[in-house]
This record gives C-alpha cells, sequence and structure tokens, in this order.
C-alpha cells in the first residue's frame, strides 16, 4: 500500500468532567489534531449497552498518551464506588504505564461552573488534586487558550517524527478527476474541497474504523465518494454501501472507471443469494433482506473469495444493527479491515436507531455546502445546532411556500412549477412527496399539469364584466359562447354591422401577443375607444393565439439523470435521501407521525430553490414552515 494507507496515529484520551469544560475540550481536541494525534473523547460516542465505567475504560485502553484536565468538579460517582470515573480513568491510565499529562485549573481561572460539588466530593477532588501533584509534573492553565498552548507544548515530545498535520497536509485540495468529470457530466461543477471536508478526509488517512457524523448538505455522500476512489487508487479493494437503491445508483455513476464496487444492502444480499430480482423490482426505501435471507448471506460470504480490504458506509443511519454481522463477513481481514460510517440520526426516517460498531468518537462534519442561504435558513429551522454555511451560498437560494385547499391541490402545484421554471430548467427540478411509499400510491402520480399559463381571464374581465370564467389555461367551449354573448348584448345592431364591414377592410387588427412574459391584447393606436374590442370579443375566434401551456407529466423517478422531455420527476422523500436537486418542490399533502423528520429531509435536498406545497389544514403541524407563510 502506498502512503494512503492506514498507518500508525498516536491517540490521545481527553479525560475530565464535561458539563463545566465544554470550551477547554475542544481547544484540546484541536491541539491534539493539530499535532497529528487523535482525540478519543466521550461527547459523540454511539449509543451502547455498555456501562459508564466500561466505556470509560475502554476509552482509556485505546489511548497511547491520556490527558487529564482537572478543574472544580469531582465527577460523577457511580453506585457503589468510592471514586469517580475521572479518577477511575486516571487509575487505569497508571496501571497501563502510558504516558500522563495533567492540567489543574489556576487560581486565577474564572470558576468554570456556578455550583462546586458538594462537601464530600470537593474534599475528593483537592486528595485527588494532591497526589497528582506529588506524582507528576503538573500544568496549571489560566484560560481555555492557555490550557491549549500548554496541551500543543507537551505534546509536541510524543509526537512520532514526521506524524502528519492533521490540520494542515500538503495533500492535494482537489476532488480527483474522475469525480469531478463524472460531476460534469451531471452538469454539476465542484471545487476544492472545504477546508473541513479535507480535514476529514486527511484525518481518515490513519483511521481503520471510525465514524462521519455530518448534517444534510455537508458533502458525506461526495467525501465518501473520494475517499473510495483514493482508496482504489492505493490498490485496496472497496465497496461503497448504502440502503437507499437511488444513491446507489447515484454513487455507481460517480464511480464509474474506477474499480470501486458500489450497490445497496437489499440488493447486494440477494446478488449473494444469487436470488431472482424480479419480485425486488418494485422496491421502496423500506425493503429489507428478511433475517433467514441475512444468516444465508453470511454463510455466502464465508465460502466466497469476493472479500474487500474497505467497505464504506453511506447514510449509515438507515443500516441494522444485524447487517453490520454481515457486512463484518465481508472483510478478506476483519481485524486490518478499514469502515468508514457517514451517518445524520437526525434523517433516520426508519424505525429504528442504528448503533454503530465503533466506540470512537465520531468525525463531525458541520459545514453545510449545499444549501443556498435562504433555504439553509429553513433547513436549521428543523435543526437549529447545524452550524455554518459555505460563504459562496449566503445570499443566494429562492424559498417560497404555497398553501392549498383540499381538493385544490394541482392547481397550486402549477403554480408553484411555473413560478420555479422562471429560474430553472423543467430537468432541474425534482418533486418530492412526504406521503408513504411506494410512490405509485401518491396522488401526484401520473398527474399532468400545465406551465407557461397566461392569465387571459383577467384581460377579458377588464372589457367585460359580471361574467365568470373557467380557470382553464385556455377558453374552453363554455368560455368562447360566454365571452361572445356578452360582447353582442354590449353592442348594438348598427354598432355591429358599422365593424363588421370596418373589419372586411382590415382596417383594424386586434391580436393576443405575448409580451416580456406577459399576455396582452394589443390593439393599433389609432381606436381610441373599447367598441372595437367588444366587437373582436363576438368574433368565434377571438381566443386564437392565447398561448398553449406547457403540458408537463409527473413521472416516478428511477434515475437520478433525467428521462423524458417535458417531464418532472417524483420521489417520495426516503427514495431520494441522500441525494440533491438544484430545485425541488416538497409536497406536503397529509399528517403522518415522522411528518417533520420527512419535511427535514425533503428541505434539505433543494439546493438553489425551494418551493413548499402544503395542505393549508396541517401546516400547524410543522411549525418550521409556518413561519414562512405571508
Amino acid at each position: 500500500m502506498n502512503d494512503d494507507s492506514i498507518t500508525k496515529i498516536q491517540r490521545v484520551m481527553i479525560s475530565s468532567t464535561a458539563r463545566d469544560l465544554p470550551e477547554h475540550r475542544r481547544k484540546v481536541m484541536d491541539a491534539c489534531l493539530s499535532q497529528g494525534m487523535f482525540p478519543i473523547m466521550m461527547e459523540h460516542l454511539p449509543a451502547a449497552d455498555l456501562d459508564a465505567i466500561q466505556i470509560s475504560l475502554r476509552m482509556v485502553d485505546q489511548a497511547d498518551i491520556y490527558i487529564g484536565i482537572f478543574a472544580d468538579r469531582y465527577g460523577y460517582i457511580p453506585g457503589g464506588y468510592d471514586e469517580s470515573l475521572i479518577e477511575m480513568e486516571y487509575n487505569h491510565a497508571e496501571h497501563r504505564s502510558i504516558p500522563r499529562l495533567i492540567f489543574i485549573i489556576n487560581d486565577e481561572h474564572p470558576k468554570t461552573c456556578e455550583d462546586g460539588d458538594a462537601y464530600s466530593k470537593a474534599a475528593k477532588l483537592k486528595k485527588f488534586k494532591e497526589r497528582l501533584c506529588k506524582s507528576l509534573i503538573v500544568n496549571f492553565f489560566n484560560s481555555p487558550e492557555d490550557l491549549q498552548a500548554r496541551v500543543l507544548n507537551s505534546l509536541s515530545f510524543y509526537r512520532v517524527k514526521d506524524a502528519p498535520n492533521l490540520l494542515q497536509s500538503d495533500t492535494s485540495l482537489n476532488f480527483s478527476a474522475t469525480l469531478i468529470a463524472q460531476m460534469a457530466k451531471l452538469d454539476k461543477t465542484i471545487e476544492e474541497l472545504t477546508a473541513e471536508q479535507f480535514q476529514i478526509l486527511d484525518m481518515l488517512r490513519y483511521q481503520k474504523r471510525v465514524a462521519i457524523a455530518g448534517c444534510a448538505g455537508s458533502g458525506k455522500t461526495l467525501i465518501a465518494v473520494e475517499k473510495a476512489i483514493r482508496l482504489d487508487k492505493a490498490g485496496i479493494r472497496t465497496m461503497v454501501l448504502c440502503h437507499n437503491k437511488l444513491l446507489a445508483h447515484h454513487i455507481k455513476y460517480l464511480l464509474q472507471g474506477t474499480g470501486v464496487y458500489a450497490i445497496d444492502f437489499t440488493s447486494w444480499v440477494l446478488k449473494l443469494l444469487a436470488k431472482d430480482k424480479e419480485s425486488y423490482s418494485n422496491w421502496s426505501c423500506y425493503e429489507e433482506p428478511l433475517d433467514e435471507m441475512l444468516s444465508e448471506a453470511f454463510d455466502r460470504l464465508a465460502e466466497s473469495t469476493e472479500k474487500y480490504e474497505a467497505v464504506i458506509i453511506d447514510e449509515g443511519q438507515d443500516f441494522r444493527d444485524l447487517w453490520w454481522t454481515i457486512i463484518d463477513a465481508a472483510f478478506t481481514d476483519v481485524a486490518s479491515g478499514i469502515l468508514y460510517i457517514f451517518y445524520d440520526d437526525n434523517q433516520a426516517l426508519l424505525p429504528h436507531r442504528s448503533k454503530y460498531p465503533l466506540v470512537l468518537a465520531p468525525f463531525l462534519l458541520n459545514k453545510n455546502c449545499r444549501n443556498a442561504g435562504e433555504i439553509f435558513r429553513v433547513v436549521r429551522k428543523f435543526h437549529s445546532q447545524i452550524p455554518g454555511l459555505t460563504a459562496e451560498l449566503r445570499g443566494y437560494g429562492q424559498t417560497k411556500l404555497f398553501l392549498y385547499e383540499q381538493g385544490q391541490h394541482l392547481q397550486t402545484l402549477n403554480q408553484a412549477v411555473e413560478e420555479a421554471t422562471y429560474s430553472l430548467q423543467i430537468d432541474k427540478l425534482v418533486i418530492l412527496t412526504t406521503e408513504y411509499d411506494p410512490v405509485q400510491n401518491s396522488m401526484l402520480y401520473n398527474a399532468t399539469i400545465a406551465t407557461s399559463i397566461y392569465d387571459w381571464q383577467s384581460i377579458v374581465n377588464q372589457y367585460i364584466e359580471n361574467i365568470t370564467l373557467s380557470n382553464c389555461p385556455n377558453p374552453d367551449d363554455k368560455d368562447i359562447l360566454m365571452v361572445q354573448k356578452a360582447a353582442h348584448s354590449i353592442l348594438s345592431r348598427d354598432f355591429l354591422k358599422k365593424w363588421e364591414d370596418y373589419s372586411k377592410n382590415e382596417a383594424i387588427h386586434i391580436k393576443w401577443k405575448v409580451v416580456n412574459g406577459k399576455l396582452v391584447l394589443r390593439k393599433p393606436s389609432d381606436v381610441t375607444s373599447n367598441g372595437p374590442i367588444f366587437y373582436f370579443f363576438t368574433r368565434d375566434d377571438w381566443f386564437k393565439g392565447i398561448p398553449q401551456p406547457t403540458m408537463i407529466k409527473l413521472c416516478p423517478g428511477t434515475m437520478i439523470e433525467q428521462t423524458a422531455a417535458n417531464a418532472i420527476r417524483l420521489f417520495t422523500v426516503p427514495t431520494f435521501k441522500g441525494l440533491e436537486a438544484d430545485g425541488v418542490i416538497l409536497f406536503i399533502p397529509n399528517a403522518r407521525a415522522d411528518l417533520e423528520a420527512n419535511s427535514y429531509v425533503g428541505t434539505s435536498r433543494a439546493k438553489y430553490l425551494l418551493h413548499i406545497v402544503v395542505n393549508k389544514d396541517i401546516l400547524f403541524r410543522i411549525p418550521q414552515l409556518a413561519c414562512l407563510e405571508k
């Protein structure tokens, strides 16, 4: 393997009370990363069935170096024990004889919490600090920044020669040429890696098993694909797995020209079992292998030669616990196998929560690189803790809320699509519905909508009042006759005779025209009265010249690429999870238990345009969107 393979990196256990020292812990984490060392922290551990003591001691077991930060709290004392978890961690590090770097708060440092420990705990803390000062060289810190500087200095003595700087590296900051080329074929561009994305890729060079948590739009899929390409170039046999079949299709497309194998988990199991895929032709995001199929697939893998040195999981929050056993069986060697899991628990739409087979805290991707400014503000209403937006996307993006009355959904959808096409071409749009799978059950399935609709009704009503016209994009037979009769009733017989003769000589020409995108009824400048207009509407061809609307069919989305002219792809939200589109029209027709989660995932798929079409009767169930109502 070349220098992109997994190599040894120092792991540092950061031990302290957490509630009173969050900023201090972040500073120490940054210090570890800048020294090319990997911080092991409690904050973002995945759910596990282990108790607190087991987890704490396991983290110490994984560490090459122990850092202890001690302020004004002694910490949690488990029932039946006389020591806090923090002191237990130190004792275990001492038992292992690994380097122990101790940092104690200085008296000059402001209090880190309003309420200190109770008297009994305060006494234990004082005794513990005295013990530390007698047995080790201790550093005292005055601020989070001072602590960071002291940790940097202390770690420098333990840094492996030529260890990577995980915050600054000379590795290329560009996505691979393969990925750039495939994105260009989709008429999409990607620039150089963001600092955050690059940091993740660089850190992954030195880790074998780790999770990467990222908010919607943080670039998880692109990083997963880029890492797969780099591993492939390094001669490492790699597989990319996800839950969503459409996402797998997209990833496979991006990986064209490489040796990486990409597939959704269900199809992979079916392939292992050599099952007929015909029964799975109407795949939905909820369709998963049965337990007996998984058991058989595990047995097949034991005999298979199709093994992998690296497996990358995208949208890992959708994977079930039993699946990780099957994935482990796919490794050439489990002990040395590389496993990267990209996930966002906030996007978990399936009725379970995955427990990741990793103990280390995940890397974090928090910078949103997808949703342009206005859209990001909507997405952030669902999860306010999502920080940051890339500077390039600020100030851009279109969002609009469309409310409809019961039975008027298609008319309102027409308007949303019509306005969307002012900014984007049809092939850049998708319609996502929060209805249940499969999409064939949607009230929009195979519906036809019209765009480029002109408001002929208001022009007619300027001249002929007190008639009720249809909402049709072009006058129907009833409209035509109604307008003719109304115009006749306005004009006298003599007047009609006069203008009939006048029009035969083509002395006047009144026509429908589209000017600057608007429909107008154009008349010659020498006509000063409305008489000619009234006469025009008595003719049986008065409607000719009103442009026909563009009819668009809503087609079930089966691929990422556009497949038909004058068609918009229709997906349920779960089947489009992990994907993105320049423009998204999110259709929310009814309530469901996980409506908020579906709305979050649906809104976060949009890059530059987001139109939300909602049944007004259920808007109150989505307070994040209700505030958009004007």
